[in-house]
């Protein structure tokens, strides 16, 4: 599994700069259109292991749909590299925070989290969200019985996947929430 890298985007490169909850709203509603920072993500990506990168580049390779996702995958696999892109793979999407608190921009991000895990309405609630992890766990397991296969998706919802994947035997080394262009590793006993 691959997080896609740091986005082009306000609180992705100010993550600490104080914002009002209506500006943290409008800037999440605009994220799915970002594009990756390239000069951050070149220099993350020199710093992987080059036999894990060449494992990447072996398997079989899915991804979100969202731009961020599959310019991560273009970043590791190159320009030419056949990915299928799906829905299934997108971020869990956020819920509003209250326009009125000012805050430090990541602060409203776990104010969001926090608010979903605690059943604010968003386009995706917990229930359905959980589903599309099983049904995302479904299809990684049926391209993983043909050959080795890796996925470029988003934080949040890979967070979700690693405990679904573990639920079923799935072996890694972390569960913490991933960083911008993290890899890790799954494997069955």
């Amino acid at each position: 599994m691959i997080r896609h890298g740091k986005p082009e985007f306000p609180y992705s490169n100010e993550p600490r700069r104080w914002i009002w909850g209506s500006e943290f709203n409008r800037l999440s509603s605009q994220y799915d259109q970002s594009s990756l920072n390239p000069h951050w993500n070149r220099q993350r990506l020199e710093k992987h292991n080059p036999d894990i990168i060449a494992s990447i580049q072996d398997s079989h390779p899915l991804s979100s749909d969202l731009i961020r996702a599959r310019e991560t995958a273009t970043l590791i696999l190159g320009p030419s590299s056949e990915v299928k892109s799906m829905p299934l793979f997108r971020e869990v999407p956020l819920p509003t925070v209250p326009h009125f608190l000012r805050l430090p921009a990541y602060w409203h991000l776990y104010l969001a989290r926090l608010l979903w895990y605690a059943g604010k309405s968003s386009a995706e609630p917990k229930a359905e969200a959980r589903k599309r992890a099983r049904r995302a766990a479904d299809v990684l397991e049926d391209h993983e019985s043909r050959h080795p296969v890796s996925l470029f998706s988003h934080g949040f919802f890979l967070y979700m996947l690693t405990h679904e994947l573990m639920r079923r035997g799935w072996q890694c080394e972390h569960t913490r929430p991933m960083r911008y262009l993290e890899i890790r590793t799954f494997r069955k006993p």
